[in-house]
């Protein structure tokens, strides 16, 4: 029963799978896969010596399908041109990233690094079940709740330090819809002169918030009027894996930045493998603007709407 379970999870036709779109060299194969007899018995005991059909073991159909599956890519027309156009933005989201992360690093000694996850609203549309204009609205609302965010952040110093840096990454979950996974990239020294700041505003109150959930609630409260959410890496542990860099980095710390590019380069290279099926043009991946903004002319009367 377990696995006929398993094997269907590897047809197109399941329901899930059938919402994505892969790669094309995975497209391709899949397409290997399906037609060649490993597909048979690829779930099954996985003693790579036992016998399994006509006099072959198991490794020589696994040889097999790995020959076939190089001639097919060798005499397929156009993959080459196919997967340079596929790669394209994610690569350059890469050099990108890796620009970015270095130019930080050159403006400050230490930066500290922070996660979050951010959500428009509390209930959102299964990416599998649901229709789709209303997983595209929620993409829609998703990015102008992100612009707002940003746009604020940069009026916020009391939460956000006077030179904020961040990454961010729209990420599409079956079940739980569009999320804006957000990297802040605060410069450890402002950030700790922000943190004894806030702690003495709270002095007088009695309490004192944490300095993730201050911006999670500015999110919430400030942004979406109440009804968004967010999830705290320190506080969501199946959220991020064991290598994702949490607190501290300094630039002469050449492990930490190693570790830091490489979980945000999962991030930028999100859409190199799988992309739903009709999932809507625009930016999934991006950082803080690396070039200086023009100042933008005050508005008629000269009040600017917070």
């Amino acid at each position: 029963m377990q696995s006929a379970h398993r094997n269907r999870d590897f047809l197109p036709t399941h329901l899930a799978v059938s919402q994505l779109v892969v790669a094309p060299h995975i497209r391709l194969m899949l397409k290997v896969f399906h037609d060649h007899p490993i597909s048979d018995y690829a779930l099954r005991n996985p003693r790579l010596d036992g016998p399994v059909a006509h006099g072959l073991i198991r490794a020589e159909i696994y040889n097999d399908f790995s020959r076939r599956f190089r001639l097919a890519a060798r005499i397929q027309d156009g993959l080459h041109h196919e997967l340079n156009n596929w790669y394209l933005g994610s690569a350059e989201n890469l050099t990108n990233l890796d620009q970015y992360l270095g130019q930080r690093f050159e403006q400050h000694d230490s930066l500290t690094v922070i996660h979050l996850r951010l959500m428009h609203s509390r209930t959102r549309a299964n990416l599998v079940t649901t229709q789709l204009r209303s997983q595209h609205n929620d993409l829609q609302v998703l990015r102008a709740y992100r612009t707002k965010f940003f746009d604020r952040m940069r009026r916020k110093p009391s939460l956000f330090t006077h030179d904020p840096g961040y990454v961010w990454s729209i990420l599409p979950g079956m079940q739980y819809g569009y999320t804006l996974h957000l990297t802040l990239l605060l410069p450890t020294a402002g950030y700790n002169k922000m943190i004894e700041d806030l702690r003495v505003q709270a002095s007088g109150l009695g309490s004192c918030l944490e300095h993730q959930d201050l911006v999670g609630r500015y999110w919430v409260e400030g942004v979406t009027d109440g009804h968004g959410c967010y999830l705290r890496s320190d506080k969501s542990p199946g959220l991020y894996g064991s290598d994702w860099v949490h607190g501290e980095v300094r630039a002469g710390d050449a492990v930490l930045r190693k570790k830091l590019k490489e979980a945000l380069g999962y991030l930028a290279m999100r859409r190199a493998l799988v992309r739903l099926k009709n999932e809507p043009k625009g930016q999934y991946f991006d950082m803080k603007n690396r070039k200086p903004r023009s100042t933008p002319r005050a508005p008629k009367g000269g009040v600017w709407a917070e």
